[in-house]
């Protein structure tokens, strides 16, 4: 029915698309441990003003908390409000940090350390 060369082309237009869904698959699988102390934190609203993000400003790394989908969090403003500046915490993060595409790893859960120093 098809001839050699449309299946070939089929494969050439498929392998960027598997490798980007790869990409982003593992990135949502990337699941680490940091404990860090908050320097500071922030929220980011896009889109004219119907959607929003935070970041958390660390001694380590920035991170965004943002709720997600795929990971079934949706807590993400009551995670802002239970971080504070100048506390240590355990984040649970998953993804990439890309510093030209400002792109961070989000964070899953956060556990505070009592008197701990980094």
């Amino acid at each position: 029915m098809y001839d050699e060369g449309f299946r070939v082309l089929i494969i050439l237009l498929l392998i960027p698309f598997l490798i980007v869904g790869f990409k982003v698959f593992l990135a949502y699988m990337t699941v680490d441990e940091i404990t860090a102390k908050v320097l500071d934190k922030e929220r980011i609203i896009t889109s004219g003003g119907h959607s929003s993000y935070y970041l958390v400003f660390t001694d380590k790394e920035t991170l965004m908390n943002a709720d997600c989908w795929f990971r079934l969090k949706f807590n993400s403003s009551d995670l802002q409000g239970f971080i504070q500046r100048g506390k240590v915490y355990k984040f649970v993060v998953y993804g990439f940090r890309i510093p030209f595409l400002s792109k961070y790893r989000n964070i899953l859960k956060v556990i505070e350390i009592e008197g701990e120093k980094v």
